[in-house]
């Protein structure tokens, strides 16, 4: 029996459904298998990408940003956002959130949308999404270093 039923957004570097299977794609089924209610985001897409629209995981993440989230599994609910800016012009500004404020719909517009902007967990494991957690109230972060 769940005791509390939490919010848990992960933003990581692979979108699920990709050609990648990552431990934050496991724990998001996982925690949403036991009654959580669970958002995976990844790295931004940006219009750069549309050039390489013709390899499957691109199609498969502008999809995903298209229909404006896909339940996965379990039900996970991924997101994948799509930036004006590349995230390496989007680096060097002043505030790091300003990567997910250019994204259409902005990220923090998204996340009020589907009930995310504020949650128990913010699970990070991708570097790229520094500034996310000013953008995520949550009552816990945690940064997950993989693959070093």
């Amino acid at each position: 029996m769940l005791a509390r039923k939490l919010t848990i957004a992960f933003a990581s570097h692979s979108a699920m459904g990709g050609p990648f299977v990552v431990g934050s794609h496991h724990l998001a089924r996982r925690f949403a298998a036991m009654g959580h209610n669970v958002l995976h985001l990844s790295t931004p897409l940006t219009v750069f990408h549309l050039a390489k629209s013709r390899e499957s995981a691109i199609r498969h993440r502008l999809g995903v940003w298209f229909l404006g989230g896909s339940v996965r599994e379990q039900g996970v609910l991924e997101y994948v956002p799509l930036s004006i800016i590349p995230w390496q012009l989007a680096r060097y500004s002043p505030s790091p959130g300003d990567l997910f404020l250019r994204c259409l719909p902005s990220l923090p517009r998204k996340l009020a949308k589907v009930q995310f902007s504020k949650v128990d967990i913010l699970l990070i494991d991708q570097p790229k999404m520094q500034g996310i957690e000013d953008l995520i109230a949550a009552r816990s972060v945690v940064y997950r270093a993989t693959d070093l």
